[in-house]
């Protein structure tokens, strides 16, 4: 006969002292027939757990325990609203959250007899009680060796038996100086950055520039970093000119733009129309942010050899590019607001994004920035026929350089 342990079951076996390689050998001899996992393995298809453990916080009373028929001296004072399990219900302040409740585990029955913050914190973490736990409040005892381990590192001793995670590729080991060809088989989110420059607040600067007129390479430039700020119009789209120089690079993006769009500047660190540069879709706050804002149809093309030269010591390792795009937060942009932002080296488009909805979360967009690249453009698109409210807002635009990998390496992304 088949033993099944409910998630509550093995959460007790847990809480109550029993570490993970104990709980296997329990399952394994009260198993009469093999489980129904692969390989008989008792942790399913997780290959990665995630412990989000909270110092303090709000009441369990006034959050998700709120014990409205229990007197005056016990419940809270804010109002319990329904959430999306039927008979389950939050606190007014969590409504959001009481929108995704099917999706998450509430748990009232976990307790302990500790005093102490740092006391219950052990008792949590190891499902041991520490030393002198009924007592009060104690200074904190440095590690020892007899401390019982935590929850991370019985999950590494499991997965160290494991064989799904024994036998995984050895880690591949870049050295930190090295040019990567195969930029897919980096994952830029594992390597430390040494240095950055916001291409918005450091190599632009704050304020609001000039975008000329369409068609023609009249619009701002700082005569050394910043190339040029223009406008894109539909009848110009199939060669945009990126540069002042006739003879720079230039580009189609005929397929992205729609009508020639209303006058406006280029905003910096503000916006290019009256009002904060924000994500509204992010939920952020209309206050000035680090990135660009524009109306749609226009661009910004910057000179990486001038950027090297003044920001990075006139260096020829390889960048990275990373911004999040949206529709601009201004009070004012209309709920049909749409865009897209596109990153262009030399010409060539390298990194695009989705269309941009209004009260949609922003996109992340990143690129490499190879040492032979000359210009860098940034444009901001309308993206369909109406162009009377597509305000376009990059955030955090932001030039990482010298990436350097820790010790343990970076590991092959196929495994």
């Amino acid at each position: 006969m088949t033993t099944i342990l409910q998630r509550r079951s093995f959460l007790h076996l847990g809480l109550t002292g029993v570490s993970l390689t104990q709980f296997g050998a329990c399952r394994q001899a009260t198993s009469a027939v093999p489980t129904p996992h692969a390989n008989g393995n008792s942790f399913g298809r997780a290959r990665s757990v995630i412990v989000m453990f909270c110092w303090g916080g709000m009441s369990h009373v006034d959050t998700f325990d709120m014990k409205p028929d229990a007197g005056t001296d016990i419940r809270g004072e804010y109002t319990p609203v329904a959430t999306s399990v039927p008979g389950l219900y939050v606190t007014e302040h969590l409504p959001m959250m009481a929108r995704q409740m099917h999706h998450l585990a509430v748990v009232r029955s976990v307790h302990h007899q500790a005093g102490d913050h740092r006391k219950a914190a052990y008792w949590n973490l190891t499902g041991h009680m520490p030393t002198g736990a009924d007592g009060g409040v104690v200074p904190p005892l440095l590690p020892s060796r007899k401390d019982w381990p935590c929850i991370g590192a019985q999950v590494a001793v499991a997965m160290r038996n494991d064989p799904r995670f024994r036998n995984r590729k050895p880690v591949r080991r870049i050295n930190p100086d090295e040019v990567v060809e195969n930029d897919s088989a980096v994952d830029w989110d594992k390597l430390r950055i040494v240095s950055k420059v916001s291409l918005s607040t450091e190599v632009l600067g704050p304020g609001h520039f000039s975008t000329g007129s369409f068609g023609r390479q009249d619009g701002f430039t700082n005569e050394h970093t910043v190339e040029l700020i223009g406008k894109i119009g539909k009848d110009f789209a199939a060669s945009v000119y990126l540069t002042r120089q006739p003879s720079g690079p230039y580009a189609d993006l005929s397929e992205m733009v729609n009508g020639d769009g209303t006058d406006g500047d280029w905003g910096s660190d503000t916006h290019g129309r009256p009002g904060n540069l924000c994500l509204i879709g992010d939920g952020e706050a209309s206050v000035p942010h680090a990135g660009f804002g524009c109306h749609a149809n226009k661009f910004i093309t910057l000179n990486l050899d001038e950027i090297r030269s003044r920001h990075f010591h006139g260096t020829d390792k390889p960048f990275v590019l990373g911004c999040r795009v949206g529709i601009n937060g201004d009070p004012d942009v209309h709920v049909s607001a749409v865009g897209q932002a596109a990153i262009l080296l030399d010409g060539k488009r390298i990194a695009v994004s989705r269309l941009l909805q209004r009260d949609a979360r922003s996109q992340k967009l990143e690129a490499v920035i190879r040492p032979q690249a000359k210009y860098l453009t940034l444009a901001m698109l309308n993206g369909d026929a109406p162009t009377y409210y597509d305000d376009i807002a990059m955030r955090d635009v932001d030039l990482y350089h010298r990436y350097s990998r820790d010790r343990r390496g970076v590991r092959d992304p196929g495994h």
